[in-house]
């Protein structure tokens, strides 16, 4: 596996989700992401930039609002 990891805001991804009535299980089967990986991206609070890219897709924002700030 290679790639950068980013950090993600977990706690606004949370938000997100419970404004659009939405599991992890949702998200994983919008972005095609196994559940396995976004938990754990969830628990790390890091990811690739590309899963971030699908998880921002799937709550209808852009990534960089899932970002956490450095």
């Amino acid at each position: 596996m290679g790639g950068q990891s980013i950090k993600i805001d977990v706690r606004k991804i949370e938000c997100l989700m419970a404004d659009g009535g939405m599991r992890q299980k949702d998200i994983a089967a919008r972005t095609g992401t196994p559940y396995q990986s976004l938990s754990a991206a969830m628990r790390r609070g890091t990811c690739l930039p590309v899963t971030a890219g699908k998880i921002a897709a799937a709550l209808g924002v852009s990534t960089s609002e899932i970002m956490l700030e450095v």
